[in-house]
């Protein structure tokens, strides 16, 4: 079996940095894939982790029903993306709150990266 997404559309393997595109080819790709009533306001390329953020306006449309529109994009670019809504109102919080999440995602990985070998690790004889 393969596997499978929330939606039930093949996801495939994890990205590895060789089997990505360069990140100006995709911005171009998802920009020409995605309907214009997404209305897409600033991408992040995560290259390490393979993962694209795509910030639009109408978030449903640039996922369609049931991620069909997201499923398509990453058969065809290779990165995973992400969707989120830009803010209605320009909003500095919200911009520093992403940016500093970008910003610590070292942090995050390598500590979610220690939760897991721990968690996967061998139980201790009692």
């Amino acid at each position: 079996d393969r596997p499978r997404d929330s939606t039930d559309g093949f996801v495939g393997p994890d990205p590895t940095p060789a089997s990505l595109i360069d990140p100006r080819e995709a911005e171009k790709q998802i920009r020409a894939l995605l309907p214009s009533e997404a209305e897409i306001t600033q991408l992040f390329f995560e290259p390490e982790t393979g993962e694209v953020t795509i910030e639009a306006s109408n978030p449903g449309a640039a996922i369609g029903r049931g991620g069909s529109v997201l499923n398509d994009l990453k058969r065809k670019i290779g990165w995973v993306p992400t969707v989120v809504r830009t803010p209605p109102i320009p909003s500095k919080t919200v911009e520093e709150v992403r940016t500093h999440l970008r910003n610590v995602f070292d942090d995050r990985r390598s500590f979610l990266k220690k939760v897991g070998v721990r968690i996967a690790r061998e139980p201790t004889p009692e």
